[in-house]
């Protein structure tokens, strides 16, 4: 009876271990690397990670925060898509904004403000003014909340925004989709529509697209997961580009 309590044992011991959490990690080139070497470049804060499973082996891969890099020959054929569709002019530097859907704008509510999301963070319908918020701050701030527009104050954002760029470059915005924004407000802001998702495929890293795009006449570009308003700025500056760019080259070949 000992012996087959032992057997019985081992065997839940055995199924316990083939099934066991595999862990395999793969730098951002493909490249199988210790976790040693993975952890180092996760604390650098210049990358970020993706995790994927296969069977029983889980796979966590590098993806850079941010990179810099060259079109080369797909700059020519770029900038004269973008000349011909958009009427972009192409001696400038652009600022490309990766949206995904704009909103409807009949869902919009009447006045700016705040929605109180629910545990989960979705919409529950409930908005808050401003002023109302501030008046209660310590009642609504520990609630999952979001800040909302109005129409009016959406499309002014918009008009603000492309106020805000230098004449030697061009603001641009791409969307997949469009709920109900008028389109004359979106043309007249160079706001285009990624027609067959061309910047998504030539700008991603074959998992999550970038939400940034800097790219210079030159065809150098830079882009970024996130997006850092005062920094876009300064890159948009050729010299300043070059600066970041080299610095950037710096931190990432210490890492290997």
């Amino acid at each position: 009876m000992k012996k087959l309590f032992f057997i019985l044992l081992f065997l839940i011991s055995c199924n316990s271990f083939s099934q066991k959490e595999n862990y395999k990690y793969v730098d951002e080139n493909f490249n199988s690397i210790s976790f040693i070497k993975f952890k180092k470049k996760i604390d650098s804060q210049l990358f970020d990670f993706t995790i994927s499973n296969l069977d029983t082996i889980i796979y966590k891969k590098l993806r850079y925060k941010e990179f810099y890099g060259n079109l080369k020959t797909k700059n020519a054929q770029l900038k004269k898509l973008f000349l011909k569709r958009n009427q972009i002019d192409t001696t400038k530097a652009w600022l490309i904004h990766v949206l995904d859907t704009l909103p409807d704008i009949k869902d919009m509510p009447k006045i700016s403000g705040i929605e109180l999301l629910d545990s989960l963070n979705k919409p529950t319908g409930i908005f808050i003014s401003s002023k109302d918020f501030k008046k209660n701050f310590k009642k609504y701030f520990s609630k999952n909340h979001k800040h909302v527009l109005n129409a009016q104050d959406y499309i002014k954002r918009i008009e603000d925004e492309k106020s805000k760029i230098g004449d030697n470059s061009e603001l641009i915005h791409l969307y997949n989709y469009n709920k109900g924004i008028p389109l004359d407000v979106l043309k007249r802001n160079n706001y285009f529509n990624d027609e067959n998702f061309l910047i998504k495929k030539i700008f991603s890293d074959g998992i999550i697209k970038y939400q940034t795009i800097i790219i210079h006449p030159n065809g150098e570009f830079y882009v970024s997961m996130f997006g850092q308003f005062d920094k876009e700025m300064k890159l948009l500056n050729k010299n300043k580009f070059d600066k970041h760019k080299k610095s950037w080259f710096k931190k990432i070949l210490k890492l290997d």
